[in-house]
Order: structure tokens, then C-alpha cells, then sequence
């Protein structure tokens, strides 16, 4: 069941990009459970994907024992969607999901003193981030698109910026193609999150279907 807007989920609007949060997802245990792991594999096979930032290690190693977070994910982006679906006119009219999310996951474990750099997942739907370990370690930041150029950095007095301070259990969805970035990890502690890429399997209705 979903839960209508405004009983947990809070939407921040930032021209037609909003960013959709639900709080507390899973246990205190379920979260340990998954930092337990994350610090396992960090130790373990230090190698990790060159692409991530300085200061950030950074694997797409598979968690045992996750398949309850799934309902959760789905939740939140099925709302994302009915969302665009109903108050967006420029959210094709005609589309229908499809199926189950289709979709790539990674661990972030920044050390103190590190950041995410400004970047954007232009080639999905959705991006997502669930927070295992956070607070104190860095606000995420998402930029209008529209205010942000070549010769115009996101830090710029006049760049449209819509700013989170997550929390443990925090799970952020917002449209891929958003700018974003998270600022530096000022604590003594590793910021710890779970980064989603998110597709949905979808068909364009033809003549004749029912759109719902």
C-alpha cells in the first residue's frame, strides 16, 4: 500500500525536480547489519571503482539478507512516478511501468574530510541514496540545471539549490538527470550510504488502452 504524500513522505519542489524522502527505512539491526558488512568487504578487498572521489572507497559488492529493502525502494518510486504521472505536463501522458525496478547498486564510504563532486546520472530514471551512517557528515545538495552552465559553478550566489541533511535510515529518491552533490565530511566519522540507479521496464500505451 502507498501511502498518500504528507503522511511520510516530504517533497521539496526545485523546478519540476523534487526530491522525495521516506524516514526510518528498516531496523537499527537491518542497518547495522548492512555496515557491518560494507566494513567487512572495505577491509577485505580494499580495491575499489577508480572513478569514485578522492577519500571515498567505493564497491558494488551484493548484501546478503537486503531483499527486504526492495518493497521499500519500490514505494518510494512508484510515488515519485504517479507524481510526475499526475502534476508534471511534461511527463509523457501514455507511459506505463512495467514490472519490477531495473536497477544498479553501490556502497559510498567516505572518509572524514572527503566530498562527492558535482555530477548527475544523465543516463536513468531516478537516482536514490539510503543512509546507514550519516548524520553530522555532510548535507546532499541538488542544483536547477537551468542555473548551471560552463561558466557557472553550483556554489554560485545565484544557482537554485535545494540542500537535505539526511539521517540513519534516510531513503532519498529524486530524477537522475538532477545536478548533485554532497559537501565534506567535517566529522570524525565515515559517512556510509547505499547509491541507487533506477530504471523502470516501460511500454507506451497505444490507442485504445486504458492509461492508469
Amino acid at each position: 500500500m502507498i501511502v498518500k504524500y504528507g503522511n511520510y513522505m516530504n517533497r521539496f519542489p526545485l523546478h519540476r525536480a523534487d526530491m522525495f524522502v521516506k524516514n526510518n527505512v528498516g531496523t537499527v539491526e537491518q542497518r547495522n547489519e548492512l555496515i557491518k558488512q560494507a566494513l567487512w568487504v572495505k577491509e577485505h578487498e580494499p580495491y575499489f571503482m577508480k572513478y569514485t572521489n578522492d577519500g571515498c572507497w567505493r564497491s558494488s559488492f551484493k548484501y546478503k539478507n537486503f531483499e527486504w529493502f526492495f518493497d521499500e525502494l519500490q514505494e518510494v518510486t512508484d510515488e515519485a512516478m504517479q507524481y510526475y504521472k499526475n502534476d508534471d505536463p511534461t511527463y509523457p501522458s501514455k507511459l506505463e511501468q512495467q514490472g519490477e525496478l531495473d536497477l544498479t547498486y553501490w556502497t559510498n564510504i567516505n572518509e572524514p574530510g572527503s566530498r562527492n563532486v558535482l555530477h548527475s546520472h544523465q543516463a536513468i530514471q531516478y537516482a536514490a541514496v539510503y543512509y546507514l551512517q550519516v548524520e553530522g557528515t555532510g548535507e546532499l545538495a541538488c542544483y536547477n540545471p537551468a542555473n548551471l552552465t560552463e561558466n557557472c559553478h553550483a556554489t554560485a550566489p545565484w544557482a537554485s539549490v535545494m540542500t537535505y541533511e539526511p539521517k540513519e535510515g534516510d531513503l532519498v529518491v529524486f530524477p537522475g538527470w538532477v545536478p548533485h552533490d554532497v559537501g565534506p565530511n567535517h566529522s570524525d566519522k565515515q559517512r556510509i550510504n547505499i547509491a541507487f540507479n533506477i530504471s523502470f521496464k516501460v511500454q507506451f500505451l497505444t490507442d485504445g488502452q486504458e492509461d492508469y
